[in-house]
């Protein structure tokens, strides 16, 4: 399981919302299992910049539900349900 705890800004993005998960311009993505942490901020799962065939299954959260954005020029993009993490 890959887990995004509490997503931070960096300087490098100065003007970017923080994102626990970016997809950009990739082709035939799987990821499954990954985790978002956040008590403070909704955390960002974004798909972007002509990503194609994105799967993202078994996607789960504790504290706060992420937020699942797609952006323009994006295609065939899979997401099952977001279940909440308990232990």
């Amino acid at each position: 399981m890959v887990v995004a705890e509490e997503p931070q800004n960096t300087p490098l993005y100065e003007e970017s919302v923080p994102r626990a998960l970016v997809v950009s311009a990739y082709q035939k993505v799987a990821i499954h299992h990954f985790c978002t942490v956040s008590q403070s901020e909704t955390p960002v799962i974004a798909i972007q910049y002509r990503a194609r065939y994105v799967d993202l299954a078994h996607l789960s959260y504790r504290g706060i539900a992420p937020e699942i954005k797609t952006g323009q020029g994006v295609h065939f993009v899979c997401v099952s349900p977001v279940n909440e993490w308990t232990l």
